[in-house]
């Protein structure tokens, strides 16, 4: 059983990550136009680039993180985690537990556990590393952010092939008409719509009052 760390359960760290990744997209979006040659590849690798620039300069304003590029590659530390970010899907509905690096880049070099025994003698894993997994498209924009726990189990070119623990930090449904945003122990309001309220025709008003006790 995996534990999340504390330091991953701020929701400072959460919104932070969802607005950098909005912005990434929503920039993307704009300037993505197939009549010119645009395809998902270019898409994939503008999201990619301008994502580590949101990124930056969005934990600048999140307190104990710190963030670093090397070989075009980010990684955000905070506390004793740290975190990388890649595409892992295009739609809400992947199923995270499947959905992995398409190659064997910094992140599948992660996978650091701390053990934790607990008060009934039993042991927990609390994983240090996470990737930031990011779900969307040219034409649907961003779907889902979740923080995937990075596993022991690799293949044999290095890949990751297993999560220890899957958090969504945000999920479009699938209709598209209302966003959830899952924030530590914290939700949006979900909007409710009006209810339907119509006057009776004086004949069921007047049967009504008839029926009502004196």
């Amino acid at each position: 059983m995996a534990v999340v760390p504390a330091e991953l359960r701020g929701l400072a760290l959460r919104d932070a990550i969802l607005r950098a990744l909005r912005a990434s997209y929503e920039v993307n979006q704009e300037r993505h136009d197939p009549s010119v040659g645009d395809t998902a590849l270019t898409f994939g690798i503008h999201t990619w680039t301008s994502s580590t620039y949101y990124l930056q300069r969005e934990m600048k304003e999140v307190s104990g993180t710190s963030s670093t590029v090397a070989n075009q590659s980010l990684e955000i530390k905070i506390g004793r985690c740290r975190l990388r970010v890649l595409k892992l899907g295009n739609s809400e509905i992947d199923n995270p537990w499947h959905c992995f690096p398409d190659h064997a880049g910094p992140a599948s070099r992660m996978g650091r556990n701390e053990q934790l025994e607990l008060s009934l003698g039993l042991e927990e894993i609390e994983p240090l590393d996470w990737v930031i997994g990011h779900y969307g498209s040219a034409e649907e924009g961003l779907r889902a952010v979740r923080l995937q726990a990075v596993g022991a189990e690799r293949s044999e070119d290095g890949r990751i092939t297993k999560w220890s623990a899957v958090v969504p930090i945000y999920e479009m449904t699938a209709d598209a008409v209302s966003l959830s945003v899952i924030a530590g122990d914290q939700a949006d309001s979900v909007p409710i719509p009006e209810p339907n309220v119509a006057l009776k025709p004086d004949a069921q008003r007047e049967e009504v009052d008839r029926s009502r006790p004196s």
